[in-house]
């Protein structure tokens, strides 16, 4: 964000929860009370299971398993949604969703790694 505002550019960052609607759009609030409107939307959100990314896929949690898609496939479409009525005040409009290789290329098998699994599989539905 330095580097941006060091080249004259009025850049502005907001941290949240993705999982959180409210969270989401307080993070909307924020903006709009800046800018007045969104030009540009970089959703790069993204988890593995951070204690055991290589676990063996029957010992993961069903709950770990929520999370991840809660945070990688649901949560980019909250930060959407919670943005959209600023972004449509944009005459620019640009919207990026970043992602991983794991959606696309199935490396690691998914018999023997809970990452290919759990995120692997999360990253495929955001592409």
């Amino acid at each position: 964000m330095a580097e941006l505002q060091a080249q004259g550019i009025d850049a502005f960052g907001v941290q949240g929860d993705v999982r959180s609607f409210e969270s989401c759009t307080a993070g909307a609030k924020a903006v709009h009370e800046h800018f007045g409107r969104l030009d540009f939307l970089i959703n790069n959100a993204g988890i593995s299971n951070p204690d055991h990314p290589v676990e063996p896929c029957l010992s993961t949690e069903v709950d770990m398993l929520k999370t991840v898609f809660e945070t990688n496939v649901a949560g980019p479409m909250q930060v959407t949604q919670a943005f959209l009525p600023l972004f449509e005040k944009s005459e620019v409009k640009k919207l990026v969703f970043i992602n991983s290789i794991a959606g696309s290329v199935g490396k690691m098998k998914a018999e023997k790694r809970t990452l290919a699994l759990q995120y692997g599989q999360a990253q495929a539905e955001v592409v």
